[in-house]
């Protein structure tokens, strides 16, 4: 009796779970269009592919849910190509109400999972309102349309595009620089019409100068000579070294010899100063005293003339021909003398001669 009780009790739970998935399956699924709050009417959906579209998927107005997807199915059977029907059931109280012109769209589901709703783009009621039946066009979106916004796609595409631009640009670099790595030996660039020397050849070169360099240090003989000129060096160095030393020690003692120059010259031009300034007093006097010597040279220029003539008693005794003649020379350059003697005191005191120690 417990056992018969306790077995009604499950066949009960059982029945009552049963039902409750059927209410469930009814709700979610193709039930009746009652139970989304009424009846409704058909509104078709043409759609290029309807990738991710299911029946019972949600369709929005302004993201307020006005209906459901009830039926996917081909334009043509005979023409894939002119894509896909989907009806979709609105809600009997949005009848009439939907503009002239609407579009739908919906999204990719992302990673193919998810029932992205079929959104209805409302258009101009001035032109309107759509009938039961009516057929519009829906378009579909990429998930990662979605995802991403616009702007920053559009930044993507240009720097793909930039990119691609990049890499043609650097196409012909590349090229290049394969054709200077590209393995090539000196003995196809030093043979007649052979190819062009590159990095590679040019590495080789190196690497068999190094070698040959390398041999040359290795011998003992050209070690011991790098050791000789190394302490050669080293010894040239100290007595250059030494040499500066000395060479400072001179600067410092020119310099002293001339800052005791410059006190010479100045102590000389003070001199000389005192010189020309007594030059100028002695050449005054001088002056006068050669004035006064013109004067009586003429005077005694007039009297030798008188005895020339052979006036007077020095005139009779000057007729004597070579006493004449000697005397009137004598006089003829003691005037030259003493005109140059004149002509010299002029140009001392302009300045054009001067006593320089």
């Amino acid at each position: 009796m417990h056992e018969m009780r306790q077995n009604l009790l499950v066949g009960l739970f059982v029945l009552v779970g049963l039902g409750v998935l059927g209410v469930l399956v009814v709700l979610f699924g193709r039930g009746p269009t009652e139970l989304l709050g009424g009846a409704g009417y058909p509104l078709h959906i043409v759609f290029d592919t309807a990738g991710g579209v299911r029946e019972g998927n949600p369709v929005t107005l302004a993201g307020i849910r006005v209906g459901r997807i009830d039926s996917i199915s081909f334009v043509s059977t005979e023409r894939f190509d002119q894509g896909v029907r989907v009806t979709a059931i609105i809600r009997d109280e949005y009848r009439g109400r939907i503009p002239q012109g609407s579009t739908a769209v919906t999204t990719e589901p992302g990673l193919g999972l998810g029932r992205p709703p079929v959104q209805i783009v409302p258009g101009d009621p001035r032109l309107g309102h759509l009938p039961p039946d009516a057929e519009i066009r829906g378009t579909m979106r990429r998930a990662v349309d979605a995802i991403v916004p616009e702007d920053i796609r559009l930044t993507f595409d240009r720097t793909a595009a930039q990119v691609g631009e990049a890499a043609a640009a650097l196409k012909p670099v590349l090229e290049d620089l394969h054709e200077i790595l590209v393995k090539r030996t000196p003995a196809e660039v030093d043979r007649p019409g052979g190819l062009p020397g590159n990095l590679a050849s040019a590495a080789v070169r190196i690497d068999s100068a190094l070698g040959h360099f390398n041999e040359v240090l290795g011998d003992p003989q050209v070690k011991s000579h790098l050791r000789e000129a190394v302490a050669n060096f080293h010894a040239v160095s100290e007595d250059a070294r030494q040499m500066t030393a000395d060479l400072q020690t001179g600067v410092q003692e020119a310099k002293e010899v001339v800052s005791s120059a410059r006190q010479l010259m100045e102590s000389t031009q003070t001199a000389v100063e005192r010189i020309d300034a007594e030059v100028v007093s002695v050449s005054r006097s001088a002056r006068t005293v050669l004035e006064q010597a013109s004067d009586g040279l003429g005077l005694l220029n007039e009297t030798l003339g008188r005895i020339a003539r052979g006036e007077g008693s020095l005139g009779r005794l000057s007729h004597d021909p070579k006493l004449y003649e000697a005397l009137l020379l004598t006089v003829e350059r003691l005037a030259v003398t003493v005109e140059e003697v004149r002509l010299l005191v002029k140009e001392w005191q302009k300045g054009r001669i001067r006593v320089a120690l």
